[in-house]
């Protein structure tokens, strides 16, 4: 038997505690049905934890009552940390501070740590992910490379299997990630029903596909900014290095060393992603075939357009197209 506690992280979602603990005990029931009797059970005994037993009441109403509080004696097997608040992150792990020193014992005494969405900062909190490699909420990349400098983030993964640490991508990865801890301590076949009683994709290895390029700089470089909305507004023509850096009023070298800081990207590889996420909106608002997307975006290179698309999208334009196409009542593209 694997002993799996979900802490009570406070934060404003409900689901980020509910939905693991609905889905890895119905899993478990699964496997149970699915054993033969002669065999020692591979299930799941899942418990919440929480600081203290205070019932924690949600804004949509819900209310959850903790079994066991982090300070007592359950040694769990598995430890699940949901997402954190993702309005105010640095208040949000505030007040769940008190969970940073239970998770790094925790983790000395062999349990293994997965966390979902923004779950991860507070694990990163720990030092434990210092040069290993972890993801998170595609949103919040950024503020994440900000704050630990030291994890190698992969933010395109769903899924990033650091050994006894385990991180996933957006809120509802938590499905991904509940089958794959069934994988782990279950079994394949246990995560395979679990996959289809609750149809989950267990195909899903990116967040590429659901990324979307934030335009809103989160920087005081003012230089940059500019820079930035020159790209956002004349990405489909001639977008040279050598003119940004001359209009921000810096050399093409100290322009280069800015922009990654500023952004965490090349200004080559920023103009691509404007022209990427310019691309995705004609494909899921317009019938426009994608050579004509590819032209007004700024290609003229199919075949590198494509690729470049794949790159940063994760799909093809095709497949990208037939995924978030806006649909008529009717269901056609």
């Amino acid at each position: 038997m694997t002993t799996v506690a979900v802490i009570a992280v406070r934060n404003r979602f409900a689901i980020g505690i509910t939905g693991p603990m609905d889905v890895l005990q119905k899993a478990s029931r699964l496997a149970g049905d699915a054993q033969p009797s002669d065999r020692p059970p591979r299930a799941l005994e899942v418990h919440l934890l929480a600081a203290d037993r205070a019932p924690v009441t949600y804004p949509n109403g819900v209310t959850i009552v903790p079994s066991a509080t982090i300070d007592e004696a359950l040694r769990p097997d598995v430890i699940v940390v949901p997402q954190l608040d993702d309005d105010d992150l640095g208040r949000s792990l505030d007040e769940n501070r008190a969970y940073v020193p239970w998770l790094r014992a925790g983790y000395a005494q062999g349990a293994c740590l997965a966390s979902f969405c923004t779950g991860a900062f507070l694990v990163a909190e720990t030092g434990l992910l210092a040069h290993q490699r972890a993801t998170t909420h595609w949103q919040f990349a950024e503020e994440f490379r900000r704050r630990y400098p030291l994890v190698r983030l992969e933010s395109d993964r769903l899924i990033v299997d650091a050994g006894n640490i385990i991180t996933s991508g957006a809120a509802t990865s938590f499905l991904d990630l509940a089958i794959y801890l069934l994988d782990r301590y279950c079994g394949h076949e246990t995560a395979v029903r679990a996959a289809k009683m609750f149809l989950v994709d267990t195909g899903r290895t990116s967040q590429l596909p659901y990324t979307v390029l934030n335009i809103q700089p989160q920087h005081r470089d003012e230089p940059i900014a500019r820079a930035q909305q020159l790209i956002l507004e004349g990405y489909a023509g001639k977008l040279g290095v050598e003119d940004l850096a001359h209009r921000a009023g810096l050399s093409v070298r100290q322009f280069g060393r800015r922009f990654h800081q500023a952004t965490g990207d090349t200004p080559s590889t920023y103009i691509q992603r404007v022209r990427i996420e310019a691309a995705k909106r004609l494909l899921e608002g317009t019938p426009r075939p994608v050579a004509e997307v590819m032209t007004l975006v700024g290609y003229e290179d199919e075949r590198a357009f494509r690729r470049l698309f794949r790159r940063h999208a994760g799909l093809s334009p095709t497949a990208y197209r037939r995924r978030y196409a806006s649909r008529t009542p009717g269901g056609r593209a």
